[in-house]
């Protein structure tokens, strides 16, 4: 397709033709002439490729994009350590809808709030990650709504930074926490996550890491909430390193959920963890168990019950052994998809035995004998 035919196309094609190109494709489109310029600014489905990247810029470049008329929807800061560059941001004229923010140091927790509030009213999806904070203050009485809050992923950050979401994601449907540094003077951990998880009503997906695994799973107090979740990621703490876990209560907060459809489980060694899961919850589809050197207890000293409902299984360990493998494999008749990290001849024997539904097998390595 030569220059002039594609310029002279209705935008309503370009943007149909847009839509299948990569964000380098549209980058270098961009340069070919002032007219594809002009359409590729005025496509949404462009814009909404691009990637504003606050590491790389200088400040002619923030210069630029203040006075730009095009709506950029995706940013990401990394390695920003100087307050006055968050200025910048908040005062750019654009509704960011995804936003990462990664490796960065505020000197002023009023910094960091004044940047969550600049795209709290737009953002859907929002990742925080591995920042820190060097003047803290106490948020619990500050309100910011995020209407449009779709997904949030909080990871390795001072406890007390997420007191600002817990009253006020109501329409979140994915959330991930992953490593909490617990601060003594503000609020417990435990009680931001409960709070946090009784306003979100919606929530479908939930992935926790060990420090919010035992805040909320480390007292008497049964986890109350009005979600039903479809997909849950534990990444349970390796054994003994938190030991004052109520598993009991991981166990009453499965038996809630009743539509989980992918349970995926990190460091699973726990006989009534697995009870439940395999002979309890019977919406399960696909379920996956990573550990770091072995997947459960030596014995499994219970009874898989026969679970036709799913269908894919994912076995990642360095050691599996043969024994829970072909146990795993006679109580779900039905997998059609199996997922190993190390596969060997043995293993081979043992699924061609147990198994006459696998027609996929994945495997990460193979083990010579």
């Amino acid at each position: 397709m030569n220059q002039s035919y594609l310029e002279n196309l209705p935008i309503e094609i370009k943007e149909q033709i847009f839509q299948y190109l990569s964000s380098s494709d549209i980058l270098n489109l961009a340069l070919v002439s002032k007219n594809l310029n002009e359409s590729v600014g005025n496509c949404r489905k462009c814009m909404e490729k691009y990637w504003i990247k606050f590491y790389t810029f200088n400040l002619k470049d923030l210069d630029s994009l203040e006075n730009s008329c095009r709506h950029y929807v995706k940013l990401k800061i990394n390695r920003v350590k100087t307050d006055d560059y968050f200025d910048y941001l908040i005062d750019l004229n654009q509704c960011w809808k995804k936003v990462l923010v990664y490796n960065c140091e505020f000197q002023y927790a009023e910094k960091y709030l004044k940047l969550i509030k600049a795209i709290a009213d737009h953002v859907e999806e929002l990742e925080v990650a591995v920042i820190e904070v060097l003047c803290f203050e106490n948020f619990e009485d500050v309100n910011i709504k995020f209407p449009a809050l779709k997904r949030i992923m909080l990871r390795n950050m001072p406890s007390n930074t997420m007191e600002i979401f817990v009253k006020s994601c109501d329409n979140l449907e994915v959330a991930t926490f992953d490593i909490a540094n617990e601060m003594k003077s503000f609020r417990p951990l435990r009680e931001l996550m409960k709070e946090f998880l009784r306003n979100s009503k919606k929530l479908k997906h939930l992935q926790l890491g060990p420090n919010y695994i035992r805040a909320l799973f480390s007292e008497n107090e049964a986890l109350n909430v009005d979600f039903q979740l479809t997909h849950l990621l534990l990444k349970l703490p390796i054994a003994n390193d938190l030991p004052d876990i109520a598993y009991d209560k991981i166990v009453e907060f499965l038996r809630t959920q009743l539509k989980i459809e992918w349970i995926i489980t990190m460091e699973l060694l726990n006989d009534d963890i697995l009870h439940v899961i395999w002979n309890e919850l019977n919406s399960i589809k696909r379920a996956s168990f990573i550990g770091l050197v072995e997947l459960f207890e030596l014995e499994m000293g219970f009874d898989l019950q026969p679970k036709m409902s799913i269908t894919k299984l994912d076995l990642i360990s360095r050691k599996v052994l043969i024994s829970q493998l072909g146990k795993l494999l006679r109580a779900a008749p039905c997998v059609d998809c199996l997922h190993v990290c190390i596969l060997n001849r043995h293993m081979m024997g043992t699924i061609a035995r147990e198994s006459f539904s696998v027609k996929n097998l994945f495997y990460e390595h193979i083990e010579e004998d």
